[in-house]
């Protein structure tokens, strides 16, 4: 009895152990064709975060342009305010200068408008 009982542990232990084998197998089978797809699709991320750094990068500069381009645009402003303060001294400071404020103001919504889409398609293009 106890001959035939360890013969059926030994049997039973065995088919276990194939069992286990066979599960640890397949794990491994699937986990190595999720590895070979996510090295396949790697490169195209990578190009892709590059295309994306490019683009992130030429934002930028076109960015520090445009605010270059209107921080001379104002002082060209101011000067050419300050010009006619001094060629017509009678003239009121007022207005030039709610003028100066208002085209600042406009200028600020323009490049914080300007920002906010570029922001935006950037995110757009992250997503995808």
């Amino acid at each position: 009895m106890s001959h035939n009982f360890e013969l059926r542990l030994g049997q039973f232990l065995s088919r276990m152990e194939t069992q286990q084998t066979e599960r640890n197998a397949s794990q491994v089978q699937l986990l190595a064709a999720k590895v070979e797809a996510c090295e396949r699709a790697l490169p195209r991320f990578e190009a892709r975060l590059d295309m994306l750094t490019d683009r992130v990068a030429a934002g930028s500069a076109q960015l520090s342009k445009l605010q270059s381009d209107v921080a001379l645009q104002l002082q060209h402003i101011r000067q050419e305010a300050l010009t006619q303060q001094m060629n017509n001294p009678y003239s009121q400071l007022s207005p030039t200068a709610s003028l100066t404020s208002r085209m600042q103001s406009q200028v600020d919504e323009l490049v914080s408008g300007r920002v906010q889409a570029s922001e935006e398609r950037l995110y757009a293009d992250v997503e995808l």
